[in-house]
């Protein structure tokens, strides 16, 4: 085992992209594949949403919620759904997660 950076472990969307080209795989179709299964998701959990949003909020109406999915990629470039989050974490342990959650909040 080798010690690896944090920040070697995540990598920006673009980064990510230039990897998926790298491999001959069009990101396009990958985003599009990502974002399907992540629409599922949501779906599949929309009837314990509202029932919270009814217990916890007068107005459902004026509710926002942010969304956290870790998305995995497979070896033939399926999308996984490893985990979803309502309220994740926006603390920011590496310059990355800056550039990504600090536009979220702001």
């Amino acid at each position: 085992v080798t010690d690896i950076e944090v920040s070697e472990l995540k990598w920006s969307l673009n980064k990510f992209w230039n990897f998926v080209r790298q491999q001959e795989k069009d990101p396009d179709e990958l985003w599009k594949r990502i974002i399907d299964v992540a629409v599922r998701s949501v779906i599949s959990c929309s009837a314990a949403i509202h029932k919270q949003q009814i217990s916890f909020c007068p107005f459902p109406f004026l509710n926002k919620e942010v969304f956290g999915m870790d998305v995995m990629i497979d070896s033939e470039f399926k999308p996984w759904i490893l985990e979803m989050n309502i309220s994740p974490s926006m603390q920011t342990a590496t310059q990355e997660d800056v550039i990504v959650k600090t536009p979220l909040v702001a």
